[in-house]
Parts: structure tokens; C-alpha cells; sequence
């Protein structure tokens, strides 16, 4: 009941936040490849011996993206555990799926040094759900039973790795360790030969890979901008020359722009043009940086710095700053009154 509730909570929010740009309704999918082993009690006699066995981990699910940043999902699916064991008539193995459901939730951390990809830290919390069973098997003189015990566990499973960001998703690559919260076990084998048993049990825990995309449901949203009036220099604005000073690929559909004056205060005042529209019309530089959220388009994003006058100092400087992949990028625009000049942001 209570992951059903979970569902419809994680649901419910991104529904809800439907009209928030920086919240995305998005799907999850899951795959953990990992090994298990089994613990024997003893090996009295037998010569009995464990093989790395396997776990495949698969899952499905709905959440909300925060900022191409932040992300919790909730998610079920299956588990398909194997052990294997070596006999000195044979091998052994078994397998058993079982089902589960859990919650995620993640964090991306720029990395400096390296701009295309993302630090994840994060951790999934869930529940097993065990059935009870019994299978029967002999392998030349052994005679073994596997059983299988409920009722559900609970889970926790750390991650860490790299993530790979697209406009619409990510691609996660990860490292987990999964611990079943039961001192019990959850598979128990008997081996036994010539009257002699050895017991060996599994609990479940498993150390892997996880591969997790994450793709975005509802489309990118850009808010409702009140735009400012044009200014009335816009005609003579758009005759200048215009010169490309920047360009950048980025990954995030949301970028800060920081404009501000690092030189001598002498009055320069400037017009921003960002894509279709005026976004900043005659604003007075100072010290204090005038920091405008851009919402970029899929393709290339264009952004124009236009003079209006060129201050006592000519020619009219602008300092910027912006976040590119993780990495703070600081230039200045250089303008007159016969050109102005851009940055390209090309969304990748």
C-alpha cells in the first residue's frame, strides 16, 4: 500500500508541476548486472565449492527531473538471482526471480576537470518481495534441495558514477552495492552425500553495475517571459555590424548569464537581444552583476549585446559570466555604437 502511495505522490508532482520549467515529468529505466555468493555453513567431507553467481535487476519507472539536476523516481520490476556451485561430479546452479519495487533518488555534481560528464551520487530504497519454494535436483551422488524463504525485505543500495546528459535525458553509469535488510536467509541449499550434509545460504546482497537512462516525459516548458518594450534605438540596433565573440555547447536546457561592469565606471548602458526578443533594454552597468536566466531552444540559442552608449570610456565593455559543462567561463563583451557582438549557446 505504501509504494502505491509512494507512485502516486512522485506521479501526482510532476503532473502537478507540469508548468514548471525547471521540473520535468520523466521515466526511468533500470538494469543491475552483479554477482552474489552464498555462505557455507561448513564443508564437512564434501568437496563442495561456490561459484561467482549473478544478478540481473531490472526495473521501470515514473518521477520528476529538478533542474536536469536532481531526480526521484519511483520504480518496479524483477530480480533474477543465480548461484552456482561446483561439485566434484558437476556443476550446480539454480536461479529464482523475484519481484520488487523501490524508490530513487539522485544528485549530478559538475566535475571540473572533466566537461562531459557529471558526478552521481544517489541511493535506491525498496522492498523484495520473497516466495516461499523448493526444488529438488541430484547430480550424481549428491542430492540437493534449494528452498526459498518470504516474506518481503527491505533494500538499500548506494550508487556512484558518471552521468552522460542529453537535452531530453541521461544516460547513468553506475557502481552499487545492494543489502537486503534481514539476517535470515533468503535461499538455503543442502548438499548432501553418503549420509553427509553441508548447508550453504544466500541473503540476496549483490555488488555491480548499474546502467539507469533517464528521458523526460513532458517537453521542455520555457515560462511566460514579461518581456520589456523594445527600445526605441531597435532599428539602428539591428543595422550595426554584428560580430560572433563566443560559442558554446552546453547540456543544460537552463543557463545563468551574468552581466556586470569589471572596468571603470563611466555610465555604459546596454540592450540585450536573446533568440525572437528583447530581454534587457537599457540597463546602466555597475559593479553589482545583473544575472538573467535564459531558457535555450533545441539547436543554437543566440545572444546579442547591444550599446546604447559608450560610457566616458569608449569602447562600451560588458564582463560575463556563465556555467558551461560544470566549468565557469568569464569574457567581456567589447560593443560600440557601430557593432555589437554575440554569444552562441549551441544545445546539445
Amino acid at each position: 500500500m505504501k509504494w502505491c502511495l509512494t507512485s502516486l505522490f512522485v506521479v501526482g508532482f510532476g503532473l502537478c508541476a507540469f508548468c514548471q520549467p525547471d521540473v520535468r515529468l520523466a521515466y526511468a529505466v533500470k538494469l543491475d548486472v552483479g554477482a552474489n555468493f552464498a555462505k557455507f555453513d561448513d564443508q564437512r567431507d564434501l568437496n563442495v565449492r561456490q561459484k561467482m553467481g549473478s544478478v540481473l535487476d531490472l526495473t521501470a519507472g515514473l518521477g520528476i527531473r529538478y533542474r536536469e539536476r536532481y531526480g526521484i523516481f519511483a520504480s518496479g520490476g524483477g530480480v533474477l538471482d543465480s548461484y552456482a556451485f561446483q561439485l566434484d561430479s558437476g556443476e550446480y546452479s539454480v536461479s529464482s526471480i523475484t519481484w520488487k519495487m523501490h524508490l530513487s533518488a539522485f544528485a549530478l555534481l559538475p566535475i571540473k576537470k572533466n566537461n562531459h560528464s557529471d558526478l552521481h551520487v544517489g541511493i535506491d530504497l525498496g522492498t523484495v518481495f520473497y516466495g516461499p519454494d523448493t526444488e529438488g535436483e541430484t547430480i550424481g551422488n549428491y542430492s540437493i534441495l534449494a528452498s526459498s524463504f518470504g516474506p518481503k525485505s527491505n533494500i538499500l543500495s548506494p550508487e556512484l558514477g558518471l552521468v552522460k546528459s542529453f537535452p531530453r535525458g541521461a544516460m547513468h553509469f553506475l557502481l552499487t552495492y545492494s543489502y537486503i535488510f534481514r539476517d535470515s536467509a533468503t535461499v538455503n541449499f543442502a548438499f548432501t552425500k553418503d549420509g553427509v550434509t553441508n548447508y550453504a545460504r544466500g541473503k540476496g546482497d549483490y555488488v555491480g553495475l548499474r546502467f539507469r537512462y533517464t528521458g523526460d516525459i513532458t517537453p521542455p516548458k520555457p515560462p511566460k517571459l514579461k518581456l520589456p518594450q523594445p527600445p526605441a534605438e531597435m532599428k539602428n540596433f539591428m543595422a550595426r555590424e554584428t560580430r560572433v565573440g563566443r560559442t558554446y555547447s552546453v547540456k543544460r536546457r537552463v543557463v545563468k548569464l551574468r552581466l556586470w561592469d569589471q572596468a571603470e565606471l563611466d555610465g555604459d548602458s546596454i540592450s540585450v537581444f536573446f533568440n525572437d526578443n528583447f530581454i534587457l533594454v537599457d540597463h546602466a552597468l555597475t559593479r553589482k552583476k545583473k544575472v538573467i536566466k535564459l531558457y535555450l531552444q533545441d539547436g543554437t540559442n543566440t545572444i546579442m549585446v547591444c550599446a546604447k552608449n559608450e560610457g566616458t570610456i569608449s569602447p562600451n565593455t560588458v564582463a560575463c559570466r556563465l556555467r558551461v559543462r560544470g566549468r565557469k567561463e568569464d569574457f567581456v563583451f567589447s560593443t560600440s555604437m557601430d557593432r555589437n557582438e554575440t554569444l552562441i549557446l549551441n544545445l546539445d
